[in-house]
């Protein structure tokens, strides 16, 4: 059985941006070879309507970080 771990981001910034790109893009080779599921459930950021270079699921985004707790 996979463990499961839901995931809450705080800032995109150049890392929080690196790690959502990570755990969006790399979901399934990380699920395979590391018998794990990460799911990205909600990003909090002062700017969510900025171009981060990846595409984010609208309805992860959120500017209140009190939504990730």
């Amino acid at each position: 059985m996979r463990k499961g771990i839901n995931i809450g981001l705080i800032g995109l910034g150049t890392v929080g941006t690196g790690v959502a790109k990570i755990l969006l893009n790399q979901e399934n080779f990380i699920r395979e070879h590391e018998k794990l599921s990460l799911k990205l459930c909600k990003i909090a950021d002062i700017d969510i309507t900025k171009d981060r270079g990846i595409k984010i699921p609208q309805d992860i985004l959120t500017t209140n970080v009190k939504d990730i707790i």
